[in-house]
């Protein structure tokens, strides 16, 4: 796992971070840090949204003020697990 701290946002837009790139980052210790995350222009999919609705941290762990997903494909379904999710905290485009 990779260890940074004092992450607080970040923002991989335009990187071409697919779904198991989501994967990857649940493999970080970063998710439960991060209090801004931008995924915008990124080949994310409708797993990717479920994934990130599901996997999320919880409770006291869930720091996430702002989720930003514009100019993806994700599709209705993926949409509706992230508002279900995330709220009024997620942008979706």
């Amino acid at each position: 796992s990779y260890s940074l701290p004092a992450l607080a946002e970040l923002d991989l837009s335009n990187n071409f971070i697919t779904d198991r790139g989501l994967d990857n980052l649940f493999a970080t210790d970063w998710p439960p840090q991060l209090r801004r995350l931008s995924l915008g222009g990124n080949p994310i999919t409708d797993v990717g949204a479920i994934m990130l609705a599901e996997r999320w941290p919880t409770g006291d762990e869930d720091r996430l003020e702002s989720l930003s997903i514009p100019d993806t494909p994700i599709g209705a379904r993926g949409r509706r697990a992230l508002r279900g999710r995330f709220g009024d905290r997620v942008a979706t485009g």
